[in-house]
């Protein structure tokens, strides 16, 4: 049974139609079907209301018809309806079928933009992974390994290890690795397919070695930035999708600091130019900058995370790294050198809590185009911390103290306290760290000894944890 006709609201669709269709017509459903609607539809040969096919005096035709009278323009002489508002003023029982959506309709675009963030789909993730293997570097492959995800790792060697890399290599499948700077290595990896996900941690690190070579670093730190940054934009062009992308900044760009402990979103404070101590500082806030212009301008998904102070198995004291040399000094029964006073306060968190943390801030849609945090917010003492080295493993020996003009330059500058505020994190994706101190302290002497069961890590208190 037909469907009563109902009147539209709107005024007619056919209203549109050019006048040349105009004139005395009636549409053949009107004549022919039982629910034709009001005259309006089928009207007379003075009706004022077109019909869109038909002759006058309701006798229909076909758009074939030939003879006077029944010609129809080409369709390519007339412009179409609006499918949608035509058939919506015909009667239901009158209406032509409906073509396929396929047809008709296209495929639905973003809005905003044709480039949308990288799919979430399931494993294997297509992941890069920039200073891969260093100390933290090599933690996170294996944390991305341990997810099932696919990882090509960039380093040129200059502050990591291929050592570091022994356990990933061995896996299978394994881990792609390119000893290359950044920069020649872009060229390789715009052969490869696109990555889902970016993890950037090349960069120059320690104090001492920025005092030393302020200039390559600074220069390591801005350039490899910028050209991973318009790497990662570039996905859109060949992939459609921009892949998230992480940055990896430093407790340093905090400067002099403003209170304690810090949060995200205090003022960077440094010294003059003329100290070379600031200008670690200010170029990882430039990283930090470049990485929110490109998140503002191209959509970037950019998360930055400001490390404080992480340590853990397979860290040097090459660069000044405070707790490995601490380590190696009492396994070789010395003094530990403590600068300044020891007073100083620093919060130390375990590579092992650091490294699973990146990748769930990465995946983290609500970390997006924001600077978190991470690390341990328990500060210590320089002074505790060496006199605790020394009582895990076992050898009660007294620090000495080193003023800092003799460690560094004269006028080095070095914070009182630097201890984060973790709420960000927290609320983020829960993270509390877990390892102990005390573990990390064991764990790196156990490394440092030469084996796992080392005699002198053998002797030192504290729970079990991964291999390192």
């Amino acid at each position: 049974m037909s469907s009563p006709w109902r009147p539209t609201p709107t005024p007619p669709c056919w209203s549109s139609r050019p006048s040349a269709r105009s004139g005395a017509s009636s549409r053949a459903s009107a004549t022919s079907s039982p629910t034709a609607g009001p005259s309006s539809w089928a009207s007379s040969s003075t009706g004022s209301r077109p019909a869109r096919a038909g002759t006058s005096g309701g006798t229909s035709r076909s758009p074939t018809s030939t003879g006077a009278g029944a010609t129809s323009p080409s369709p390519a002489s007339r412009p179409s309806p609006p499918t949608a508002r035509w058939r919506s003023c015909l009667p239901r029982s009158a209406r032509p079928p409906r073509r396929s959506r396929r047809a008709t309709t296209e495929p639905a675009q973003p809005r905003e933009s044709p480039v949308t963030h990288a799919p979430r789909h399931n494993p294997p993730r297509r992941v890069l992974v920039t200073g891969g293997a260093g100390f933290i570097g090599s933690h996170l492959v294996e944390a991305l390994l341990d997810d099932g995800a696919q990882v090509t790792i960039v380093d040129n060697l200059s502050t990591g290890r291929r050592s570091n890399l022994a356990q990933a290599l061995a896996r299978d499948p394994a881990p792609r690795f390119i000893e290359q700077d950044l920069a020649r290595a872009i060229p390789i990896l715009e052969r490869e397919p696109p990555f889902d996900e970016i993890y950037h941690l090349a960069a120059a690190v320690g104090v001492k070695r920025i005092i030393e070579r302020p200039a390559e670093s600074i220069e390591a730190n801005v350039l490899d930035t910028a050209t991973l940054l318009r790497f990662a934009s570039g996905h859109a062009r060949r992939a459609g999708a921009l892949p998230n992308t992480l940055i990896a900044s430093s407790s340093e760009v905090y400067g002099k600091g403003v209170r304690s402990p810090f949060h995200e979103d205090d003022d960077c404070v440094y010294g003059p130019t003329t100290a070379l101590r600031w200008s670690y500082a200010a170029s990882k806030a430039i990283d930090e900058h470049l990485a929110l212009a490109a998140h503002a301008r191209d959509g970037l998904p950019v998360v930055i995370v400001r490390l404080f102070n992480t340590v853990g198995p397979r860290q040097l004291g090459d660069y000044g790294m405070v707790l490995p040399n601490f380590v190696n000094a009492v396994l070789a029964g010395e003094s530990p050198r403590v600068f300044g006073d020891g007073l100083q306060t620093r919060c130390f968190c375990d590579v092992r809590d650091v490294a699973p943390a990146l990748v769930r801030l990465l995946r983290c849609p609500g970390a997006r185009g924001r600077v978190v945090n991470l690390g341990d917010d328990r500060p210590v003492s320089i002074l505790e911390l060496a006199r605790l080295v020394g009582s895990t493993l076992g050898r009660a020996i007294e620090p000495v103290l080193v003023p800092y003009d003799r460690a560094y330059a004269p006028g080095f500058e070095d914070l009182r306290e630097r201890r984060p505020d973790l709420a960000r994190a927290r609320g983020l994706i829960g993270f509390a760290p877990t390892i102990p101190l005390e573990v990390t302290v064991r764990d790196l002497a156990h490394r440092a000894d030469g084996s796992r069961t080392g005699a002198v890590a053998r002797a030192a208190p504290g729970r079990e944890v991964a291999a390192p």
